[in-house]
């Protein structure tokens, strides 16, 4: 899955690096810029736009090695 790190004020010299084929997440540390984004992305007919609610804090939080490891062993379990 690549990341892609775009500050915003940089989104709008920068949009064609963000696929429109793939979800995208956008998150902050508040939700108050990752609000204005999403809304801009969706005024240029980006339909798969998604707000990652919690911000770096529930970002950092899921990918924990514990919890990665666990989510990663799961899926392995499965096949």
């Amino acid at each position: 899955m690549p990341v892609l790190h775009i500050p915003i004020n940089e989104i709008p010299e920068r949009v064609s690096e963000i696929p429109r084929d793939k979800i995208v997440g956008v998150f902050c540390s508040s939700g108050v810029r990752s609000t204005m984004v999403y809304f801009y992305l969706r005024t240029l007919g980006f339909d798969n736009v998604r707000i990652i609610e919690g911000g770096y804090a529930e970002l950092v939080e899921e990918f924990k090695p514990g919890k990665l490891l666990k989510h990663l062993s799961k899926g392995e379990n499965e096949k």
